[in-house]
């Protein structure tokens, strides 16, 4: 199915999608490209540790014992502190920051795929840093906006196959746009770079610490999985054509052998 594919079936449905393009369309009028904090807002270590101040194990069963405890136990302070984590970017990044947490359209209500299709659409068409609040690899949203920038920096958002929401259907400007993609960055709190195996590894763990506690883990796997197949997928394009197909940054990671790495990166 592909990105493409797979990002249409998160607003195929929705009541919001001209709500949503709409407000994408706004994104676009900005003429630079941006700084994207990416924060928890309903997910991360703060919504663990509630539903265990609870001894719950999900958000139903949350509100069952408390039903303002979602919004003003992790949504709220989840935003203020990515609020704060994004203004402390202003001075460090020469490009506009982006804090998705501030956004929120009071009169319609928007579903979770809403505001993950604008935010890929976002990172995707205008985003030349992503940058990651301490405890991201604890947030289903944040790690799929990891795996989303990884994918661009491996080519996986193409004129091809995931670029059919960009505004131009020009060839040459999506080339263009297509080698912008590449050279997104992802940083992390310290402003250091997070590559794709600083991801797998920081996913496993979190995983298994979620796991070990006995909480659903099947969004952050799906990031963890994805992130296995990006680098399995360049192993084997590389030992076919070593030379010629791109692959950003520590090539020779994938040129030692994915797997063994792979295992190497995860232990604890």
């Amino acid at each position: 199915m592909g990105v493409h594919g797979t990002d249409e079936l998160l607003i195929v449905n929705s009541k919001n999608k001209k709500d949503v393009e709409t407000v994408l369309s706004a994104y676009r009028s900005v003429l630079s490209d941006i700084s994207y904090a990416s924060m928890p807002i309903t997910s991360g270590t703060r919504y663990y540790n509630v539903l265990e101040e609870y001894e719950v194990k999900s958000i139903s069963e949350l509100l069952e014992k408390d039903k303002d405890a979602l919004v003003k136990k992790i949504i709220e302070p989840n935003i203020e502190e990515g609020v704060a984590f994004a203004r402390s970017l202003t001075g460090k990044t020469k490009y506009p920051v982006v804090a998705p947490g501030m956004f929120e359209p009071k009169k319609n209500r928007w579903s979770q795929e809403d505001y993950m299709f604008l935010w890929y659409r976002v990172i995707e068409q205008k985003s030349a840093q992503l940058h990651f609040i301490d405890g991201w690899e604890y947030s289903n949203g944040a790690a799929q906006e990891f795996v989303r920038g990884i994918e661009m920096q491996f080519g996986f958002v193409n004129p091809i196959n995931g670029m059919e929401y960009f505004p131009s259907s020009n060839r040459e400007e999506l080339e263009k746009e297509y080698q912008r993609l590449k050279k997104v960055k992802l940083l992390d709190n310290d402003k250091k770079e997070l590559r794709i195996h600083h991801g797998i590894h920081m996913l496993s763990h979190s995983i298994l610490n979620l796991e070990k506690r006995g909480f659903d883990v099947k969004s952050l796997s799906q990031s963890l999985h994805k992130l296995f197949s990006v680098g399995t997928y360049y192993q084997t394009k590389l030992d076919q054509r070593p030379y010629d197909f791109y692959a950003p940054f520590q090539i020779e990671i994938f040129m030692e052998g994915i797997y063994p790495r792979l295992h190497e990166l995860t232990k604890d």
